[in-house]
């Protein structure tokens, strides 16, 4: 097929009044009608003649780069031609209010008219009802630009009882479709008067080049089974194609019933100048649905998420997609219900300069800032995890291997300052509870000791539990009074079992008292 334009033009009388007319398209100099059409696409042609509306207005598709002669006529009018007028190959813009009245119960069709006359499509102020079930289609070769006040709304009770149900989507998910940009756009979801029914804001799959600019995204309705209800949805259909190099920038979304950012497929994009708040399930979800998908060099930066009701920014990988190259940097993470930044199932993720305050909200004593699940070489190089609220600042279970947090501020948090078991991983932190770089996995034990007067090259041990110690551990002991020359040293003799022993080579009885011994075990 080749490339086709889009004419747009209207008809008037004498007296500048607009009015409704036939139109003729013909190829230059003949009497030979051209073939025109109703799309970009070339895929379903147009009546030639046809008519215009009753105010005049026409367009028609045709192939770029040439020359026709438009006939119009109609009652009221002199016969006339319009003549050698080039098509040419610059795409035209479109105004959503050429194609009729907005504002009704569902402007869902003229949005999409719009959308299928031309390449960069307007919306100008106003309120534009999205009031069915049927979604708003983009295809390929788009741009959507929403000036101030625009705001497409789902119509009362247009979500949909049951799932699949979009405002706005791409047109080919088995294909994919690309070069599609949508800028400023201001999505209501609605959701007060979409009870038990549900939506996407943006629901994109298989989309390469994908730009959504300055969104506003608020109220997105779910039926209640936290199946649907995000404000951007970036997904891959069976069988089809991926999303690839996307980029959101400064996104504003609030208020959604399940995530405000979904993504179960992505590759070779970037999400910047984030900010999401009170949405009923977590703020940033990136999860696969199946092996299928993929997750590959994702980049996150500038990211402030605040008191949604589950985990904060989440990546999982319990589906086995392939995956690879997900970073991300200036995350901030505050008041949600669950984990801040819950990392599991995924290897090899990288965050510099996170910031997880007052999360952990709900009631199990396992929930922290940064909780860390099956999850081998996850790096954080500067972290502050703090806040009462959090059971604890860091949580590894003991399936992540090889995981190093870096210029870690912890304090404050309700159960623990972290919990690390993994093994061959690093913790280094400073500030209101421990400085220095201590191997992770590392354990401590205390209790009461007495050693007693202890004589001239005798020694008194203490054996003190330390749970999670195995033979083959290293050990350090400390007292809590001055050993006064005194050696002390410890080493792991069992299971949970660390022994201390102060020995007394100073040439003299000595008897410290009573005080407290500690011994910490760092893992083999």
């Amino acid at each position: 097929m080749a490339i086709l334009s889009n004419y747009i033009n209207s008809v008037f009388t004498d007296k500048g009044a607009p009015v409704q007319a036939t139109i003729t398209v013909y190829k230059v100099g003949t009497t030979t009608k051209a073939s025109i059409y109703t799309d970009y696409d070339g895929s379903t042609p147009k009546d030639n003649p046809f008519n215009t509306d009753a105010v005049g207005r026409f367009n028609f598709f045709v192939e770029a780069g040439r020359f026709y002669d438009i006939e119009i006529s109609g009652t009221g009018i002199t016969t006339y031609k319009l003549e050698y007028a080039a098509i040419e190959y610059l795409s035209l813009w479109a105004n959503v209010k050429a194609f009729g009245t907005i504002g009704t119960a569902d402007d869902t069709a003229v949005m999409q008219a719009a959308i299928n006359a031309a390449k960069t499509i307007i919306f100008p102020e106003g309120t534009y009802v999205n009031g069915t079930t049927t979604p708003i289609i983009i295809p390929s070769d788009r741009t959507l630009i929403f000036l101030k006040n625009a705001v497409v709304k789902l119509g009362d009770g247009a979500g949909s009882p049951s799932g699949g149900k979009q405002i706005f989507t791409n047109s080919d998910w088995t294909n994919g479709n690309s070069k599609i940009t949508i800028i400023h756009p201001e999505i209501d979801g609605n959701k007060a008067n979409n009870a038990s029914k549900s939506a996407h804001g943006f629901d994109f799959r298989g989309v390469d080049n994908l730009r959504i600019i300055d969104p506003v995204i608020y109220n997105i309705p779910d039926r209640g089974a936290l199946t649907e209800g995000d404000g951007i949805y970036l997904a891959r259909a069976s069988g089809g194609a991926h999303n690839d190099h996307v980029t959101i920038r400064n996104p504003k979304i609030s208020g959604c019933m399940r995530n405000g950012l979904s993504i179960i497929d992505a590759r070779f994009s970037n999400f910047n100048d984030i900010e999401i708040n009170t949405c009923n399930n977590s703020g940033i979800c990136i999860e696969p649905n199946g092996a299928d998908d993929r997750l590959v060099e994702l980049a996150f930066s500038n990211i402030l998420i605040r008191a949604c009701d589950k985990q904060g920014f989440i990546i999982k990988n319990d589906a086995g997609a392939g995956y690879g190259g997900i970073v991300g940097s200036n995350i901030v993470v505050e008041d949600c219900g669950r984990n801040g930044l819950y990392i599991s199932d995924i290897n090899y993720t990288l965050f510099s300069n996170v910031a997880t305050r007052n999360n952990s909200q709900e009631t199990p004593t396992t929930f922290a800032g940064v909780y860390i699940h099956n999850a081998t070489g996850t790096v954080i190089n500067g972290l502050r995890s703090t806040g009462a609220s959090q059971h604890y600042g860091v949580y590894e279970d003991g399936t992540s291997d090889y995981t190093r947090i870096l210029a870690a501020l912890l304090g404050g948090n309700g159960t623990g300052t972290y919990h690390f078991t993994g093994s061959n991983s690093i913790l280094n932190q400073s500030g209101v509870n421990k400085n220095g770089l201590f191997k992770c996995g590392d354990t401590v034990g205390s209790d009461t000791w007495n050693p007693g007067s202890i004589a001239n090259g005798a020694e008194e041990a203490k054996e003190v539990t330390v749970t999670g110690a195995v033979l083959g551990d290293f050990a350090i002991a400390s007292f809590s009074l001055d050993v006064a020359d005194l050696v002390l040293n410890a080493q792991v003799t069992a299971a949970n079992t660390v022994t201390c022993i102060l020995a007394n080579n100073t040439g003299g009885a000595i008897d410290l008292g009573s005080g407290t011994v500690r011994a910490r075990v760092f893992k083999q």
